[in-house]
């Protein structure tokens, strides 16, 4: 799995903001085997300036960029709009919940 550093602050920042210390801790844990790439935040405003809020066109950027398969994202209200779903990406923008049913089909079965 790959991920770009702002993506992590952004997703350290919200988790520090609503979630208690051990939550924090164990988003630590899970991201510390993780490859990050850098993004060139302009570059990326520039290039998707017409399709999506300025705030979030370096996550889009990066997920082109270093060739994804998903943008898995929580975000709904930017990201998994009609217009952003029109877009033809090289990537499926999808929620954590429905990467993981893609993953393991049989997952559902197991949550009560």
């Amino acid at each position: 799995m790959i991920t770009s550093k702002l993506a992590l602050t952004e997703a350290e920042r919200n988790i520090a903001e609503k979630e208690t210390p051990h939550v924090l801790n164990r988003f630590y844990e899970l991201i510390k085997d993780l490859d990050t790439i850098s993004v060139n935040s302009n570059k990326a405003k520039q290039f998707y300036r017409d399709i999506i809020e300025e705030k979030d066109a370096p996550i889009l950027f990066g997920a082109k960029h270093s060739k994804a398969d998903y943008l898995i994202t929580l975000d709904k209200k930017h990201f998994l709009t009609k217009k952003m779903l029109k877009q033809k990406f090289s990537f499926e923008i999808i929620t954590p919940g429905d990467f993981i049913l893609k993953l393991k089909p049989d997952f559902r079965k197991l949550v009560p």
